[in-house]
């Protein structure tokens, strides 16, 4: 009967505590949005600026600090021409350390 052929079970505790491996948050204020979001940045670091990656992966703008650990983008690449709607990587790096979400823009 192989592996099945047993009557025991096994509970190992852990005795190390959970550890927060993510400095930085990225949360919008809306998800999707059609116009504009505001992003925020909750977190002990907080990057300089937030890139824009659309689907295939090609960076359509820097998004720099509007004020502290809030970013505002409005929806257009870098030459500021609406994009279309789709799903948006946004991406910010401090320390080393990189967090990405996802934004759908109608």
């Amino acid at each position: 009967m192989g592996w099945f052929d047993h009557d025991w079970v096994e509970v190992e505790e852990s005795s190390t505590s959970p550890v927060d491996t993510d400095p930085f948050v990225l949360q919008s204020s809306a998800n999707p949005f059609a116009e504009s979001v505001t992003i925020t940045v909750q977190g002990a670091v907080v990057p300089v600026q937030l890139m824009v990656y659309d689907f295939s992966g090609r960076i359509v703008r820097t998004i720099s600090s509007s004020s502290g650990n809030t970013f505002l983008w409005d929806g257009c690449d870098s030459e500021g021409t609406e994009l279309p709607a789709g799903t948006y990587s946004i991406r910010g790096t401090s320390a080393g350390i990189t967090t990405t979400t996802q934004l759908v823009k109608l």
